[in-house]
Protein backbone atom coordinates (compact mmCIF):
# COMPACT_ATOMS: atom_id res chain seq x y z
CA UNK A 1 0.00 0.00 0.00
CA UNK A 2 1.41 3.14 -0.85
CA UNK A 3 1.46 6.16 1.67
CA UNK A 4 2.40 9.63 2.28
CA UNK A 5 6.13 8.56 3.62
CA UNK A 6 6.22 5.91 0.82
CA UNK A 7 5.80 8.49 -1.49
CA UNK A 8 9.15 10.18 -0.48
CA UNK A 9 11.25 6.85 -1.64
CA UNK A 10 9.60 7.95 -5.47
CA UNK A 11 12.57 10.44 -6.65
CA UNK A 12 11.51 12.83 -9.08
CA UNK A 13 13.18 16.06 -10.37
CA UNK A 14 10.66 17.92 -10.58
CA UNK A 15 10.24 20.72 -7.97
CA UNK A 16 6.45 20.71 -8.28
CA UNK A 17 6.07 17.40 -6.96
CA UNK A 18 8.42 17.60 -5.10
CA UNK A 19 6.45 20.30 -3.22
CA UNK A 20 3.18 18.55 -3.60
CA UNK A 21 5.23 15.72 -1.50
CA UNK A 22 6.04 17.99 0.94
CA UNK A 23 2.82 19.84 1.12
CA UNK A 24 0.65 16.63 1.57
CA UNK A 25 3.17 15.07 4.28
CA UNK A 26 2.88 18.66 6.30
CA UNK A 27 -1.09 18.92 5.88
CA UNK A 28 -1.07 14.78 7.05
CA UNK A 29 0.90 15.99 10.25
CA UNK A 30 -0.80 18.90 10.91
CA UNK A 31 -4.31 17.06 10.79
CA UNK A 32 -3.33 14.51 13.23
CA UNK A 33 -2.06 17.08 15.71
CA UNK A 34 -4.96 19.13 15.28
CA UNK A 35 -7.50 16.34 15.79
CA UNK A 36 -5.50 14.82 18.95
CA UNK A 37 -5.00 18.55 20.67
CA UNK A 38 -7.30 20.37 19.63
CA UNK A 39 -10.41 18.63 18.56
CA UNK A 40 -10.12 20.34 15.17
CA UNK A 41 -9.77 19.85 11.19
CA UNK A 42 -7.15 20.79 9.14
CA UNK A 43 -10.19 22.68 6.87
CA UNK A 44 -11.29 24.43 10.39
CA UNK A 45 -7.88 25.53 11.35
CA UNK A 46 -7.24 26.93 8.43
CA UNK A 47 -10.92 28.94 8.31
CA UNK A 48 -9.94 29.87 11.96
CA UNK A 49 -6.19 31.15 10.78
CA UNK A 50 -8.51 33.33 7.72
CA UNK A 51 -10.84 34.60 10.32
CA UNK A 52 -7.82 36.01 12.38
CA UNK A 53 -5.70 37.43 9.32
CA UNK A 54 -8.98 39.16 7.64
CA UNK A 55 -10.66 40.66 10.91
CA UNK A 56 -14.03 40.00 10.67
CA UNK A 57 -14.42 38.59 7.06
CA UNK A 58 -17.91 37.70 5.69
CA UNK A 59 -18.08 34.00 4.73
CA UNK A 60 -17.54 35.18 0.98
CA UNK A 61 -14.14 36.32 1.95
CA UNK A 62 -13.12 33.46 3.47
CA UNK A 63 -14.28 31.55 0.53
CA UNK A 64 -12.16 33.47 -1.92
CA UNK A 65 -8.74 33.33 0.48
CA UNK A 66 -9.44 29.90 0.84
CA UNK A 67 -10.44 28.69 -2.68
CA UNK A 68 -13.16 26.50 -0.71
CA UNK A 69 -17.17 26.81 -2.54
CA UNK A 70 -19.50 28.80 -0.62
CA UNK A 71 -21.12 26.16 0.66
CA UNK A 72 -18.03 23.88 1.61
CA UNK A 73 -17.16 27.20 3.99
CA UNK A 74 -20.72 27.07 5.36
CA UNK A 75 -20.15 23.39 6.80
CA UNK A 76 -17.19 24.46 8.20
CA UNK A 77 -18.75 27.47 9.92
CA UNK A 78 -21.73 25.27 10.83
CA UNK A 79 -18.62 23.18 12.99
CA UNK A 80 -16.92 25.75 14.24
CA UNK A 81 -20.26 27.65 16.23
CA UNK A 82 -21.61 25.47 18.23
CA UNK A 83 -17.98 25.06 19.59
CA UNK A 84 -17.26 28.69 20.56
CA UNK A 85 -14.87 29.36 18.33
CA UNK A 86 -16.39 31.58 15.98
CA UNK A 87 -19.71 34.61 15.70
CA UNK A 88 -21.80 35.27 12.95
CA UNK A 89 -23.56 38.16 12.53
CA UNK A 90 -25.32 39.87 9.80
CA UNK A 91 -23.56 42.58 7.69
CA UNK A 92 -25.93 45.71 8.44
CA UNK A 93 -24.84 46.77 5.14
CA UNK A 94 -25.53 43.60 2.75
CA UNK A 95 -27.61 41.48 4.57
CA UNK A 96 -27.01 38.30 2.61
CA UNK A 97 -22.87 38.70 3.53
CA UNK A 98 -22.33 37.16 7.16
CA UNK A 99 -19.53 38.67 9.13
CA UNK A 100 -17.46 36.01 10.95
CA UNK A 101 -15.53 36.86 14.36
CA UNK A 102 -13.10 34.83 16.32
CA UNK A 103 -14.18 34.69 19.91
CA UNK A 104 -11.76 34.58 22.43
CA UNK A 105 -11.77 30.65 22.95
CA UNK A 106 -11.32 30.62 19.20
CA UNK A 107 -8.48 33.30 19.34
CA UNK A 108 -6.61 31.10 22.15
CA UNK A 109 -6.79 28.26 20.14
CA UNK A 110 -5.63 29.57 16.78
CA UNK A 111 -2.80 31.16 18.42
CA UNK A 112 -2.01 28.00 20.39
CA UNK A 113 -2.03 25.67 17.04
CA UNK A 114 -0.38 28.39 15.41
CA UNK A 115 2.79 27.95 17.69
CA UNK A 116 2.05 23.99 17.80
CA UNK A 117 2.76 23.74 14.33
CA UNK A 118 5.70 26.12 14.01
CA UNK A 119 7.22 24.43 16.73
CA UNK A 120 6.93 20.97 15.23
CA UNK A 121 7.77 22.16 12.06
CA UNK A 122 11.15 23.81 13.67
CA UNK A 123 11.63 20.33 14.89
CA UNK A 124 12.20 18.85 11.93
CA UNK A 125 14.38 21.46 9.75
CA UNK A 126 17.32 23.56 11.23
CA UNK A 127 17.01 27.63 12.01
CA UNK A 128 19.26 28.57 9.02
CA UNK A 129 16.99 25.75 6.61
CA UNK A 130 14.35 27.64 8.27
CA UNK A 131 15.22 31.42 7.25
CA UNK A 132 16.46 30.21 3.69
CA UNK A 133 13.36 28.38 2.69
CA UNK A 134 11.44 30.86 4.78
CA UNK A 135 12.64 33.71 2.72
CA UNK A 136 12.82 32.37 -0.82
CA UNK A 137 9.69 30.86 -1.06
CA UNK A 138 7.82 33.65 0.58
CA UNK A 139 8.61 35.63 -2.29
CA UNK A 140 8.43 32.64 -4.95
CA UNK A 141 4.98 31.79 -3.62
CA UNK A 142 3.82 36.07 -4.15
CA UNK A 143 5.58 35.74 -7.52
CA UNK A 144 3.49 32.58 -8.37
CA UNK A 145 0.26 33.53 -7.20
CA UNK A 146 0.40 36.97 -8.94
CA UNK A 147 1.30 34.84 -12.21
CA UNK A 148 -1.67 32.29 -11.35
CA UNK A 149 -4.08 34.41 -10.64
CA UNK A 150 -3.83 36.67 -14.18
Amino acid sequence: MLTLINMLEIRSDFLTVNLNKLVALMQSRAEKILNTEYGITYSQFLVLHTINTLHSPTQQNISVCLNITGAGISKIIEKLLPIGFITREVNVTNRRANIIQLTKKGKRIIDSALQRLEKEFDKKISVTDKKIMSDITNTTIVNLLKTYEK
